[in-house]
Parts: structure tokens; sequence; C-alpha cells
């Protein structure tokens, strides 16, 4: 599966973004990213964080995306999060 960074020009949106913790602990680990690119075809998102404080989600993401001239709302990410714990 190609890899493509969140910023790429190829990459359409982000199709899921896996979040993972233990009970008790204050971070999400980044599990795996994936989306689509502009072919069409599943690929795998590299994202500039590999961690997000509990209860700081949208507001960390908007902030890198910011920082990357990323569209965060447009690329999709919002829509598809998984928080396993």
């Amino acid at each position: 599966m190609t890899l493509l960074n969140w910023n790429d020009k190829d990459l359409k949106k982000v199709t899921r973004l896996r979040l993972i913790s233990n009970i008790g602990y204050p971070v999400w680990d980044v599990s795996y990213c994936t989306g689509i690119d502009v072919s069409g075809n599943e690929v795998r998102v590299a994202l500039p964080f590999a961690a997000i404080k509990k209860g700081k989600i949208a507001e960390t993401i908007i902030k890198y995306a910011k920082k990357d001239n990323v569209y965060a709302k447009g690329l999709g990410i919002f829509n598809d999060i998984d928080c396993l714990q």
C-alpha cells in the first residue's frame, strides 16, 4: 500500500484515523491512518503527530493542519475517528 503525507496533493480524502490508548492513560496513540488517493486507490496516510492528548483531538489536528496548510475538515479526517481503549 502506498504511503502519502497528509499534505500530499494526491491524497483525496482520509477514510479512517485509528487511535488507541489504555484506560487511565492521558494520551491517544495514532495506530494508523488510511485514505484514498486521486486515482481511487487505498493508501496509508502519514501524519505529523504520533499522539494526541485525550479531550484535545480536534484541537490538535487543527493545530497541525494549520501548520501544514491542510484543510482537515475538507480532507475528511474528522468523519471516521476510531478511539479504542
